[in-house]
């Protein structure tokens, strides 16, 4: 897993409030999380997306919440800030798994380059402002950036235990 910082600038805010806040956030996940997972990696097997904050303020989804929500704001424009956690699961192509570094570095650099890519190109606001989430005229003006910590896939083999399929039913290497 690796973070992720998404700001956003010049977004409208009337009438922006908790429900929109809540819509917005689920919006920016599935955004988040269909670039992901529509990488065509052949040892990506999942990825999901967790926002962990907003401006600073734990999401009421995530695992550090302690129940606080965020407040409406009533400004012209304003700024926001979402910190997020991108967890990606994959197989291995050796039986011992002594690819799961170069596995995670490469997909690591995959999902990162194509988010900045969407980023750049307006593709991540576009995809927010589609349908069924009515935000579209909150965005009208708004733009993204995007940062990602840094990914040392040296880590990995201290996270995991990883081990053959004994069973022989996927023929990979597992690290449950």
């Amino acid at each position: 897993s690796f973070d992720g910082l998404a700001q956003f600038s010049d977004l409208i805010t009337s009438n922006f409030d908790n429900k929109q806040n809540r819509q917005f956030i689920s919006k920016f996940q599935s955004v988040v999380q269909n670039t992901c997972s529509s990488n065509s990696d052949p040892n990506l097997e999942e990825c999901s997306v967790i926002v962990q904050s907003v401006n600073g303020q734990p999401v009421a989804n995530s695992a550090n919440a302690r129940g606080r929500h965020l407040l409406p704001r009533n400004l012209q424009s304003f700024s926001m800030s979402l910190e997020y956690e991108i967890v990606i699961q994959a197989t291995c192509d050796q039986p011992d798994c002594s690819d799961a570094n170069d596995i995670a570095t490469r997909l690591y650099n995959r999902v990162t380059t194509d988010l900045r890519q969407g980023t750049d190109d307006g593709t991540v606001i576009h995809q927010l402002q589609a349908p069924p989430i009515p935000i579209k005229p909150l965005l009208d003006r708004a733009s993204v950036t995007e940062e990602f910590s840094i990914f040392d896939s040296s880590d990995l083999a201290s996270l995991s235990i990883w081990y053959p399929d004994w069973s022989g039913q996927s023929q990979t290497c597992k690290n449950d």
